[in-house]
């Protein structure tokens, strides 16, 4: 695809100083977009505006070619038009490029994300296909919960142990893309999903509720939620209570399982209870969301392509 994009000699950068300018234009839109429209989500990292691995240019590695780009819409097209995918230009002379583990290792696959038209998680295309409890559904045998939607697996868990609580997309390969906790937050606190935002109290802002923090009012939540959700998992064998499991019961297999097993398995609950009680247009947009931010495709990410 990209084989006669390119003419003359392509310089490859990782971690030159030619690729610590491109996200410094980043950050000098970023610092505008703070002041004046408030576009990006939560911390919108580097690597949720482009995650490009490497970058291929023909441009001299002494140059610095988005310095003229003061705001996210005007990186976004500069980074269209010097990837030759403006619609006028055919020659290609700056390329992001995200390096995956191949899910098939005799056949890598290109796929091309932030097009000059959405072709990634369309409007209205993604739809929330529901959870289990972990990847069998069995809730104690693992500290994750997992949402389906637009066709992808999410895992949820911590990834510090006791702090870090965030999504990962589930691929064959490398994982397909992560989303913050905040960022979850960001998402369904703007699809005004009551059953999340109230978790919160008076505050607005994400805050994980650590392991040595959990309240007997958070122990019963788990168990009315544990007791309302487990036959309606999806993806895996049906569960059901058993007859005269109690909430002390419950509470000691939580103890047991330990603090951070607990934890993780709170805000995942937390996380379940506000996609289910959304309405579905609602589910459908934070899913749409979360995973355009999970594969950095969000509106103001920037062309690149992956190979997977």
């Amino acid at each position: 695809m990209y084989k006669d994009k390119f003419s003359g000699t392509v310089y490859c950068h990782r971690g030159s100083k030619f690729m610590s300018n491109l996200y410094k234009a980043k950050a000098v839109a970023q610092a505008d977009d703070k002041k004046n429209d408030s576009l990006a989500p939560g911390s919108f990292s580097n690597d949720k505006w482009n995650p490009g691995d490497i970058w291929l240019s023909t441009l001299s590695p002494e140059t610095e070619p988005l310095k003229e780009c003061k705001t996210f819409a005007e990186l976004k097209q500069c980074i269209l038009n010097y990837a030759g995918q403006n619609g006028r230009d055919k020659k290609a002379t700056l390329l992001a490029v995200s390096l995956k583990k191949p899910g098939n290792p005799k056949k890598a696959l290109l796929q091309e994300f932030n097009t000059k038209d959405r072709s990634n998680y369309k409007d209205g295309e993604v739809a929330y296909d529901g959870f289990s409890y972990g990847k069998t559904g069995n809730f104690f045998s693992s500290n994750d919960v997992y949402l389906y939607m637009g066709s992808q697996d999410v895992q949820f868990r911590a990834f510090g142990t006791t702090t870090g609580w965030q999504g990962n997309i589930i691929g064959t390969g490398a994982l397909g893309g992560k989303i913050g906790g905040g960022n979850v937050h960001y998402y369904l606190k703007n699809a005004k999903i009551k059953n999340w935002t109230n978790i919160f109290g008076t505050t607005n802002d994400f805050k994980e509720t650590t392991f040595n923090k959990i309240k007997t009012s958070d122990y019963k939540f788990m168990y009315e939620a544990y007791v309302k959700y487990i036959n309606k998992q999806s993806k895996v064998a049906k569960f059901k209570v058993s007859k005269g499991y109690s909430f002390a019961q419950f509470k000691k297999d939580l103890d047991e399982k330990g603090g951070v097993f607990t934890w993780q398995k709170y805000m995942g609950l937390r996380l379940i209870d506000a996609m289910q009680s959304a309405s579905k247009k609602a589910a459908s947009n934070v899913a749409t969301e979360m995973l355009r931010y999970a594969a950095s495709n969000t509106d103001i990410s920037t062309y690149f392509i992956k190979i997977k």
